[in-house]
């Protein structure tokens, strides 16, 4: 088994995930997470990939505001989308 130690870039929380040592050569080799570590839950994936912890991913992903956009539609091109104020919250990018 590896330890792999991540440092949230939100909160500095430090996170400590255990995976197979054969999983993570994988993964440091190219491999996509879901296919590295396909029995690890999505927020233990996440953590692995951005380090973002638990906590932060649950108030920054949350789905109760979900408006429904797959990030595919006309307005997600322009940044007008809803689902991207949180990147461009006052509007335009210019």
């Amino acid at each position: 088994m590896k330890l792999v130690t991540c440092v949230c870039p939100m909160c500095n929380k430090i996170s400590y995930i255990e995976c197979e040592e054969e999983a993570w050569k994988a993964y440091e080799e190219g491999a996509l997470a879901q296919e590295a570590f396909p029995n690890m839950d999505l927020n233990t994936r996440e953590t692995i990939i951005s380090g973002m912890c638990k906590e932060c991913q649950l108030f920054f992903f949350d789905d109760e505001d979900d408006d429904g956009c797959d990030g595919e539609c006309d307005a997600c091109g322009d940044f007008e989308c809803p689902s991207n104020m949180c990147y461009f919250p006052y509007g335009d990018r210019e």
